[in-house]
């Protein structure tokens, strides 16, 4: 029960500094804070702070939960290692089947180098092998759920 007080109380403190900012800024207005590069410097900055540091928070707690519950439970522990190989050997075979070209706009300024056109293309056969793999097993456990009843 403390740690749901202490979250409620940090979601209290982080809304009403962030109403605050909120305020400022619609009391400053849009055109003001356009044309001052000072104005968007004291107002906006500190906003988007504080929205850094909140992200760097739920992450770190998100984090935190979730290698506590693997360290403390040894079984998801295991199949969370062999989801994460598996998903590990998915990405390096995409990278080994992926090519790669220097990517050139029309004046023949490079864009995309050879190796970063390389991992793009592994991004998208990594997509394609997952998405596959997810519609082949949802047709499998779907198949299997209406046989069994």
């Amino acid at each position: 029960m403390k740690s749901n007080k202490l979250s409620t109380l940090f979601i209290i403190v982080v809304s009403v500094i962030s109403l605050f900012f909120l305020i400022r800024i619609i009391g400053a207005g849009d055109e003001e804070i356009k044309s001052s590069f000072d104005l968007q410097d004291g107002i906006i900055s500190p906003f988007i702070s504080l929205a850094y540091v909140v992200f760097a928070i739920t992450i770190a707690l998100t984090l935190f939960f979730v290698f506590r519950n693997l360290f403390t439970h040894k079984d998801s522990l295991k199949s969370a290692l062999v989801s994460g190989g598996l998903f590990l050997a998915v990405v390096l075979l995409s990278y080994v089947l992926s090519t790669g070209h220097e990517v050139l706009d029309k004046n023949g300024y490079l864009i995309l180098s050879e190796s970063g056109d390389k991992l793009v293309g592994a991004g998208i056969i990594s997509f394609y092998i997952l998405s596959i793999a997810a519609v082949i097993s949802m047709f499998f456990f779907g198949i299997k759920k209406m046989l069994k009843n």
